[in-house]
């Protein structure tokens, strides 16, 4: 019966291994969209835009709806871009006055300012990292105790 546990830990602790080389590069992604997003918004212009219309897209799970908003930084043209925080049902209507954040220095790289700090896009990898982490740590600790019971 130990070749079989023998066997069993091996596969768990790849298994392991994997989980945790995954949550290394889930946290490491959410760690660098984090700064970036913190750099985003510490330079970030801040102007009043106009939902001009609604972009439909079709999902997995529907229809989705994303706004196309135009402002007028305080130099240049004024510049309009899709939002890329689509929902369902549509979170904005035509005509709506929403709050831009933009990049002064290349103001069509731009978003609805939905109040949101630079942890909103981050959290989601770096969640996803320590639960893989958890699932590593499990996966040793239950390799180890099939090592001490054959």
């Amino acid at each position: 019966m130990t070749h079989g546990v023998t066997g069993l830990r091996r596969i768990f602790l790849l298994l392991a291994g994997l989980c945790g080389a995954a949550a290394a590069a889930l946290v490491a992604a959410g760690l660098v969209e984090e700064r970036a997003a913190a750099r985003f918004l510490d330079g970030a212009g801040r102007a009043v835009g106009v939902v001009t219309a609604l972009e439909t897209s079709e999902r997995s799970a529907g229809a989705v709806f994303c706004p196309i908003v135009r402002f007028q930084p305080p130099h240049g043209p004024t510049v309009s871009f899709v939002d890329p925080a689509c929902a369902s049902p549509a979170a904005q209507r035509k005509g709506d006055h929403v709050p831009i954040l933009f990049d002064p220095a290349a103001p069509d790289r731009a978003r609805i300012d939905h109040g949101e700090g630079p942890w909103s896009h981050a959290g989601g990898p770096v969640r996803g990292g320590v639960i893989l982490a958890a699932l590593a740590l499990g996966l040793t600790f239950l390799t180890g105790r099939m090592k001490k019971k054959s």
